[in-house]
């Protein structure tokens, strides 16, 4: 992604590139559309430095020191000059991904409408779902802020883009009813709508989570909700996403134990609900929505002591969550909510539950940095809590691929800089 968006940028350089400051009555069609086009590039290759962060640093460094991934740059890839770079440290790819996305967020601002010189008036505006745009580039630097633990900028930006978006929150009549499987939902600001054109078929997701799909997960491969975190969700009484776990009940077993932590009220086919009856694979694939943005600003408020602003944002998506008839014990949840210690729990509760099966929960372990006690529907022991998550099993090791080609990064620094 990072060398197809520099080869991208680096053409629309040499096209000319229009400045910020652009005058409407001399500007083209061309210049303008190109300058929309450079805040998609400059967010998705923000975005993927941002995931790469991710996977192959610690969280909670010195970020002056700690090695990251290497940077390449629009001139090398355009010239194929270097094969290969150093690992930069964590602090420049924090200000490549804040670059990137800051100036992407302008571009977009700046590129969205004009009237040409002939009185024309262009709007630019993404195609679909599947392109980035503006909310898309927001909630990437609110989430690289919150990592890297610059909780005001990050609440700044979640707030922005809370303000400005189109998305809501998906309401309480859909949580058991969406299946998380149509891009159209209100809720979704990055997504693909999977057609037979495109689909990757049983290699996708839903081939691999969808019990109602032809799928591994339907054969028994089950991608499970952790059994203590499902018993967490039970025991609060109130909320409705209990119901996102095994529901499917087998009529000629008379025996559910297979599925009983499928995430079958989640993730679930639109065009069957009988056990692997789904085989055309259409269910379309969120990637960003508008939730995350919510958890980010409740707990950047809660790392600035703004206790009540976090529990604003939190039980924004969980006025949501309740089950009917469970609105007296859910508001007695909510009050215990003014304590630190609860609160705190109940935003690392909500980053695991209402994001579970959407990438967030290994993040939100290391970046609160406690060690993991998990529950026994697993396959390694989990008897005793885990290795805390500032040690280096929780950080990806750089790929063979890059080490073998890349001169700049030896196998004995990896050696060194990944025990």
């Amino acid at each position: 992604i990072i060398r197809s968006c520099n080869k991208a940028i680096g053409a629309l350089d040499a096209q000319g590139l229009p400045d910020l400051d652009y005058g409407p009555k001399t500007i083209t069609e061309q210049e303008f559309s190109n300058g929309f086009y450079y805040a998609e590039l400059l967010t998705l290759r923000g975005w993927a430095y941002a995931a790469l962060q991710r996977f192959f640093c610690k969280t909670n460094v010195d970020l002056n020191t700690e090695l990251s991934v290497p940077i390449y740059t629009e001139e090398a890839t355009m010239g194929d000059t270097i094969l290969g770079a150093p690992r930069a440290t964590a602090s420049d790819v924090y200000l490549r991904v804040e670059e990137d996305l800051l100036t992407a967020i302008q571009y977009f601002a700046a590129f969205k409408e004009v009237k040409l010189a002939d009185g024309t008036t262009i709007e630019m505006e993404r195609s679909s779902k599947l392109e980035v745009n503006v909310d898309v580039a927001r909630m990437t630097l609110a989430y690289s802020y919150l990592n890297k633990g610059e909780y005001d900028n990050a609440l700044l930006v979640a707030q922005d883009l809370i303000k400005t978006t189109s998305a809501t929150i998906l309401p309480n009549s859909e949580v058991l009813t969406s299946g998380f499987n149509d891009v159209s939902s209100n809720n979704w600001i990055w997504a693909e709508d999977v057609t037979i054109e495109n689909t990757t078929a049983l290699a996708s997701f839903f081939g691999q989570c969808d019990i109602y799909s032809y799928s591994y997960a339907s054969a028994g491969d089950v991608k499970g909700v952790d059994s203590k975190l499902l018993e967490q969700i039970t025991n609060l009484g109130w909320d409705i996403r209990e119901n996102w776990w095994g529901n499917y009940y087998r009529e000629d077993t008379k025996d559910n134990s297979m599925y009983q932590y499928a995430p079958d009220g989640k993730f679930f086919s639109a065009k069957s609900d009988e056990l692997q009856g789904d085989r055309d694979w259409l269910s379309d694939n969120v990637f960003m929505r508008t939730e995350t943005a919510y958890l980010i600003a409740a707990e950047a408020a809660y790392r600035q002591h703004d206790n009540a602003l976090a529990a604003e944002y939190l039980t924004e998506i969980t006025d949501e969550r309740v089950k009917p008839g469970k609105e007296t014990e859910y508001e007695a949840y909510k009050a215990t909510l003014s304590d630190v210690a609860v609160l705190a729990e109940a935003i690392r509760y909500n980053w695991r539950v209402e994001l579970w099966g959407e990438g967030y929960g290994l993040q939100t372990f290391r970046r609160w940095g406690l060690a993991v006690k998990l529950g026994d529907n697993h396959l390694r022991s989990t008897n005793d809590p885990l290795v805390p998550t500032t040690e280096r099993v929780f950080t990806f090791v750089i790929p063979s691929s890059e080490t073998n080609y890349n001169p700049y990064i030896s196998t004995t620094e990896m050696a060194t800089n990944n025990n």
